[in-house]
């Protein structure tokens, strides 16, 4: 089955913009298996290529820890901040954050 062809807008205009990371708040409390205890995991329906460096680039099936961002105006246009599980898990808070879009996601319990 062909997947549906969907046009994304960059989720903001700060190409090359370092400081966006300080918007982004990194989650610091775990759980015993040293995943962020306030995340929440969605798995990823499609393919997702980052247009820009804030964003967060995504194959399908990959689980993303979504947390929390300081730009409602991002979350309000359809976009979440995560990182990766499996970077989370072999990084910690070295891994890399960023937006995707909510609607190429799907929660997981």
């Amino acid at each position: 089955m062909p997947i549906p062809s969907v046009v994304i807008e960059p989720a903001s205009s700060n190409e090359g913009d370092d400081d966006r990371d300080a918007d982004i708040i990194s989650p610091t409390a775990t759980s015993n298996n040293g995943v962020a205890a306030e995340s929440q995991p969605v798995e990823t329906m499609h393919d997702f290529e980052a247009a820009n460096s804030d964003e967060l680039e995504l194959n399908r099936g990959d689980v993303v820890l979504v947390v929390p961002t300081a730009s409602v105006k991002d979350q309000d246009a359809g976009w979440l901040t995560g990182i990766k599980e499996s970077d989370w898990l072999t990084l910690g808070v070295g891994a890399h954050k960023g937006l995707f879009p909510d609607n190429f996601t799907q929660r997981l319990e």
